[in-house]
């Protein structure tokens, strides 16, 4: 049997008597079953690939099969690097690198799950190792994979890419007219990444919050005017700033001075002077019976009495009773006796 070969090199020689005979190069790493024919090769190493041909000759007649045996290293120590400075929307451009160790057969690239397409901003490398965006705009924000593989192993890194815009759409909300007393709070929105810093300011002058929200517990005169809120971006070094005019109204004006009163509420007024009305007019009606009890009482005290005069007059007439608040007429007889001498 002639030996077999790949690219001239003999791998095992099986001869007619049975004997196995190992190429030099393959020493200790193959095995051959004599009965089967079948053949093992043993820490295969990339330079293992190529088309293998087993010849076997029979009366003279060879009959020979092919076949091919690809080996990969395995795909490991994969990066994905990109801008390590600030990015800010249609002034930055990216570049992302996918680099790795092993027998890399396929790139591929997804952003947030799905798979990354080129457009007219998005421009993939010959060899798909590399992406550039230009420019980079608020969408591209996103995490990036890259995913290097071959038929035995893969290995994928990440890289998260932020894109800094704004502040856009700055508003204020809150209410233009408040009673004196009423708690306020007036909110600022922005959007913007990062998220934006606030300056509010009260008719020019600075009021000291910062914070998207501007709250005032028991509002008065004082806090009426134009109200300003300046939304500013440390990244981008953009700022915008909205107005917001507040008026401060007396009390009860904008609520109606109590219609706002529960049902319950105006029922139990309505009772109230009721009952008081009741009460009045009873102290009324008691105070003229007792009136009328004390006038019959103070007639009945009347009596007549001798008036004490000088001898010779007498007087009568009706007499109040000491102690006695009414009044009467009072009339007085004088009577003299006559001088009849005998």
């Amino acid at each position: 049997m002639e030996p077999t070969a790949v690219s001239s090199v003999i791998i095992v020689l099986l001869t007619v008597s049975g004997s196995v005979v190992p190429g030099a190069a393959y020493e200790g790493r193959i095995h051959l079953d004599a009965f089967t024919g079948s053949f093992q090769l043993r820490d295969l190493t990339v330079s293992d690939s190529g088309e293998y041909v087993l010849t076997v000759r029979i009366s003279g007649t060879d009959t020979i099969h092919r076949t091919t045996l690809h080996v990969f290293e395995r795909v490991s120590g994969v990066s994905l690097t990109g801008p390590t400075e600030p990015l800010i929307e249609d002034q930055s451009s990216a570049v992302l690198t996918c680099e790795g160790t092993g027998s890399i057969i396929t790139t591929e690239w997804m952003k947030d799950g799905q798979p990354l397409s080129p457009s007219d901003s998005i421009i993939f490398s010959a060899d798909l190792r590399s992406v550039s965006i230009c420019p980079v705009r608020r969408s591209d924000s996103g995490e990036y994979q890259c995913r290097l593989s071959n038929p035995v192993s893969s290995d994928t890194a990440t890289y998260t890419m932020t894109v800094n815009y704004g502040p856009e759409n700055v508003s204020i909300s809150g209410p233009n007219e408040v009673e004196v007393g009423s708690k306020v709070t007036l909110t600022c929105s922005a959007e913007s990444t990062p998220p934006a810093s606030f300056i509010w300011m009260l008719n020019g002058r600075e009021t000291g919050e910062t914070t998207a929200s501007y709250s005032i517990e028991k509002i008065d005169s004082t806090h009426s005017g134009n109200y300003t809120c300046t939304a500013w971006n440390s990244v981008t070094s953009l700022n915008t700033t909205v107005h917001h005019l507040l008026t401060i109204k007396v009390w009860g004006s904008l609520s109606g001075g109590g219609r706002g009163l529960s049902g319950g509420a105006i029922a139990g007024i309505i009772i109230g002077v009721i009952v008081v009305i009741g009460g009045v007019a009873g102290l009324v009606f008691y105070f003229e019976k007792w009136r009328d009890r004390r006038g019959k009482e103070s007639h009945n005290n009347l009596y007549e009495v001798p008036d004490r005069q000088p001898s010779g007059t007498e007087t009568t007439g009706p007499y109040e009773e000491e102690g006695s608040s009414v009044l009467g007429m009072i009339s007085i007889l004088f009577e003299v006796p006559s001088n009849n001498k005998q």
